[in-house]
């Protein structure tokens, strides 16, 4: 059985004018920011939205990185096991 990790990131809303760091994104999304493993490497991704974020070679990166999204999108940061 896989092992999930759900963090509340609420800190560091939205910057003026609706952008929200450089994604792209210019509405707060519907979905948690999801770390997960794929062939070796970590990405993030906002769930329910195709394609990710980033790639990273080590889980201790994309969870920063994917912690910094999540606060920034006032969104959970889940972390999801390789067994998921």
């Amino acid at each position: 059985m896989g092992t999930e990790v759900r963090v509340r990131c609420a800190e560091n809303a939205a910057s003026p004018g609706g952008q929200l760091l450089d994604m792209g994104v210019t509405e707060m999304p519907e979905g948690d920011v999801e770390t997960y493993p794929v062939e070796g490497k970590w990405r993030n991704r906002i769930a329910g939205n195709p394609g990710f974020l980033d790639e990273f070679g080590s889980l201790e990166e994309a969870v920063l990185v994917g912690r910094d999204h999540a606060r920034e999108l006032q969104v959970e940061h889940i972390v999801r096991n390789q067994d998921d």
